[in-house]
């Protein structure tokens, strides 16, 4: 519904029956070309102009499909170019960092100032590089704390797990990926405080969501007025905002960024299909689409990835002191 309120507020009104093809043609070079932000100098970013001009174009094809408008698509429609400009501005920022992420330093003060609920959503998104959608969706079921994998599952892996190793196996929702990560010690314990604050509320069982507010509410569901639940980024920029109001240097970074230095901290003591596979991308290997349909992916060597990166990571669990998940009430954290 913004989109449509900004496209609204981009193109004046006209009668349905001026939409030929020049004009059609004229709307959608109009975000091509890459607009200014209303009241702004500041060109829109090629994302946002590729969303608005996808909401553009399936308001087109809705209004070509309506019995309720005399109204045709042109015939030369779907041939009409959509590809966004590139600008300048762009490529500015291309040089050795490219991906915004979180240094080591900033990391130990995220776990130093964290309350449990904030050190939840650090190791989630670090060990199995888990954004919000992610840690909102993530089942009981999907947990499976100290369990090894079968022999068979082994020697498939080529990992050798035991009955001390805990792990998360799970479809992610938004690429229909399998995918397993191997937890850290201290995201066990993370994971054991979110279940002990799930079982006070009703529904406990392999199929209810893990991770749940003080009310017990899920952290995906819409608010009353049916906008995007924001609890996972409030309390994350509420801890970025508590660290600098303490005088610590750190910087305003999302709490996406997270997810993408689990992934950098991967790629670095791997590569970039085991980075692909840790993030359950829907094609690790760019360069062979049918990967995935003649071997099974290699998840042991996630682990291993994983593993390293939890060594490297060890200043950081240091900062979440003796008691980083007191057996108090959970919902006093959040």
């Amino acid at each position: 519904m913004k989109q449509v309120e900004t496209l609204i507020q981009h193109h004046g009104d006209r009668p349905i029956s001026e939409l030929d093809s020049s004009e059609i043609n004229e709307l959608i070079g109009y975000w091509r070309r890459r607009p200014c932000k209303l009241r702004t100098t500041t060109p829109m970013t090629a994302k946002s102009c590729k969303n608005y001009l996808s909401a553009l174009t399936r308001f087109l094809k809705w209004l070509d499909s309506s019995s309720r408008f005399e109204w045709s698509k042109p015939i030369a429609f779907g041939d009409m170019d959509t590809r966004i400009r590139r600008l300048a501005v762009d490529h500015a920022r291309k040089s050795l960092e490219q991906v915004d992420t979180f240094s080591l330093d900033e990391l130990k003060l995220l776990m130093r100032y964290g309350h449990p609920f904030d050190r939840l959503l650090l190791l989630m998104g670090l060990n199995c590089g888990f954004g919000r959608a992610e840690i909102a969706s993530t089942l009981v079921g999907e947990v499976h704390l100290f369990s090894a994998h079968s022999p068979r599952h082994q020697e498939i892996l080529d990992f050798n797990s035991t009955a001390e190793d805990s792990f998360i196996k799970r479809v992610r929702r938004k690429s229909g990926v399998y995918g397993e990560h191997i937890l850290f010690p201290l995201t066990v314990q993370a994971i054991q405080w979110a279940m002990k604050h799930r079982r006070t509320f009703p529904g406990y069982g392999p199929h209810a969501v893990l991770v749940v507010n003080r009310a017990g509410t899920a952290l995906d569901k819409s608010t009353k007025a049916g906008n995007t639940n924001q609890m996972i980024p409030n309390h994350f920029d509420r801890l970025i905002k508590r660290i600098r109001a303490d005088g610590d240097d750190i910087r305003s970074l999302s709490f996406g960024k997270l997810r993408k230095t689990g992934s950098q901290l991967i790629k670095r003591s791997s590569d970039g299909e085991i980075m692909g596979v840790f993030d359950c991308h829907g094609q690790p290997v760019k360069t062979d689409a049918l990967t995935d349909a003649y071997s099974n992916r290699p998840f042991g060597r996630v682990f291993t990835a994983i593993r390293n990166v939890q060594e490297y990571l060890q200043p950081v669990f240091a900062e979440a002191g003796n008691d980083p998940f007191p057996t108090r009430d959970a919902a006093s954290s959040q």
